[in-house]
């Protein structure tokens, strides 16, 4: 009797692994486009390496990241500085936030 407890407690016990978080769906069933928003959250949190660039209108790219920055939860706009990338991105650099920041952060 005793073995068959100690076996049957051994499947129960061990490591619990956490999945890591999932990206967002999008809610159209198509899936998110997982390269974009990888670029986008790592512009977000400042990881990825920007350059000044000097083919792009930095006072447009400023006024679109003041538009990004109003669509974040008054929280995370608190912590979180995106015009300061102005004039930084390149347009698909600007596009990958764009993008991260609606899937992250959608309107309510």
């Amino acid at each position: 009797m005793l073995g068959l407890s100690l076996s049957l407690s051994a499947f129960a016990s061990g490591s619990y692994n956490a999945r890591p978080p999932r990206v967002p769906s999008d809610g159209t069933g198509k899936g998110v486009d997982s390269q974009k928003y990888a670029l986008g959250k790592k512009i977000y949190t400042g990881k990825a390496k920007l350059t000044p660039q000097t083919s792009v209108d930095r006072a447009a790219q400023e006024r679109r990241l003041q538009e990004l920055q109003a669509r974040l939860p008054e929280k995370v706009r608190a912590e979180v500085n995106l015009p300061q990338y102005a004039g930084r991105l390149s347009g698909t650099e600007l596009e990958a936030l764009d993008y991260y920041v609606s899937r992250r952060y959608p309107a309510k």
